[in-house]
């Protein structure tokens, strides 16, 4: 599993590298080729993570991952993770694979920011963001899609939207558009939770191994209390991961 989880990471790689090089260009089979490869990753991926537990899931991403949270190199532990809750979650192959492809490329405009805002953004230093580098990080979703438009990659609606939704809050206050929480997908808010607990998950230097089970109830817990960032009908679903886990635990014991 983990051989091909890093394998999965490489041809992740490959692919930023491919939409920042300005030189190479994409055409339409080519890009449609991108995409079929990376439905194939997503299924095998899928098949395997299925058959491991948590703790399993979690030690393989923690040891395979290098990236600092804020950089592009940790979207492919925050897309493990939605293929691990999308057995539990009922996801279709087909909503699964939009939502994975859209994970990998949806942070790639972060690329195309000044190097002090993206320093700041890998070193959590948020609120030191100047008012012109905040507006400009608040637009790089529109960047992302700029960039796939120049590579020609065949990305339906959905996925685009998915990529302008997932930094948008139910309050109203995310980005880059801001607005009416009804705007919200499922799919968005999926990522947005895997995202938050990619960060929430790992160990941090100095940290002592946690009990699976208790840290996804207590993350679970943490993010369905967000109600400025979830709409209710999402926490509802998000819940099911927290009693999926019960099942197995109770089986195991």
């Amino acid at each position: 599993c983990r051989g091909q989880f890093l394998e999965f990471s490489g041809a992740y790689l490959n692919l930023v590298e491919m939409m920042c090089d300005e030189s190479q260009a994409v055409g339409f089979e080519a890009g449609k080729k991108i995409l079929e490869d990376c439905q194939d990753m997503v299924i095998g991926l899928a098949q395997t993570l299925s058959q491991v537990s948590n703790a399993e899931v979690w030690d393989i991403i923690n040891n395979s991952v290098i990236g600092e949270f804020g950089s592009v190199e940790r979207m492919t532990a925050v897309s493990a993770y939605a293929t691990h809750f999308s057995d539990q979650l009922d996801l279709e192959m087909e909503q699964l694979v939009n939502i994975i492809f859209s994970i990998l490329v949806m942070d790639i405009g972060i690329i195309m920011l000044p190097a002090e805002t993206t320093k700041k953004l890998r070193e959590d230093r948020m609120d030191e963001l100047t008012e012109e580098e905040l507006k400009d990080y608040r637009e790089y979703p529109k960047k992302t899609l700029n960039m796939l438009a120049n590579k020609k990659l065949p990305i339906d609606s959905g996925i685009k939207d998915i990529i302008l939704l997932v930094n948008e809050k139910a309050d109203g206050s995310g980005f880059p558009a801001g607005g009416d929480a009804d705007r919200l997908t499922f799919d968005s808010q999926l990522i947005r939770f895997c995202k938050n607990f990619d960060s929430m998950s790992t160990l941090k230097a100095g940290e002592q191994r946690v009990d699976h089970a208790k840290k996804l109830k207590q993350i679970v817990e943490d993010q369905i209390s967000k109600f400025d960032e979830y709409q209710p009908t999402f926490t509802v679903k998000l819940k099911k991961l927290i009693k999926e886990n019960k099942s197995e635990d109770a089986q195991a014991s």
